[in-house]
């Protein structure tokens, strides 16, 4: 398994949490499959979001 592979394996809220301790967003999409999937989007930016030093 390469770096590609493991990433599309990871869920939607593994990858949204990876890219916010990245101190970067997501997409609009994707955050719409958080929200579809029952999570509060915002409350988790909130929580992991990291700026970026």
């Amino acid at each position: 398994m390469n770096n590609s592979d493991a990433n599309k394996a990871q869920s939607a809220l593994g990858r949204a949490i990876a890219l916010w301790n990245q101190g970067r967003d997501i997409s609009f999409h994707h955050a719409q499959e958080l929200r579809e999937d029952g999570y509060d989007v915002a409350a988790l930016r909130r929580f992991h979001f990291k700026l970026a030093l």
